[in-house]
């Protein structure tokens, strides 16, 4: 198996789980997005960030210079982490599908 195939597996057995509990969670932690930043777009939200890595993952879009830079996690996004009923580490999760992926030089 390649090295790519290895590392988008390795990462995505590591934090399939929390990126899908963020995805398909009713998002409590909106409440927390800060009132003095602009509402956020979907995809700023942790589990919009989170269908984003999941698709990566998934190898069902490609990872180009528009998806890299949507799947920085913005300050809002970190507020609401911090309030996760859950605990997940999105952010960690996210982090590492964006490292795995420019590693692998999908972009």
């Amino acid at each position: 198996m390649n090295k790519t195939m290895n590392s988008r597996q390795d990462v995505q057995s590591d934090t399939g789980f929390t990126l899908r509990m963020c995805a398909l969670c009713p998002s409590p932690c909106r409440a927390a997005w800060p009132a003095d930043l602009p509402a956020p777009l979907e995809s700023e939200l942790p589990s919009g960030l989170a269908l984003l890595a999941m698709a990566v993952l998934d190898g069902q879009v490609v990872f180009d210079d528009g998806l890299k830079n949507a799947l920085h996690v913005k300050p809002g996004a970190r507020v609401c982490v911090e309030q996760c009923v859950y605990g997940l580490d999105i952010v960690g999760a996210i982090v590492r599908v964006r490292g795995a992926s420019v590693e692998d030089g999908l972009s």
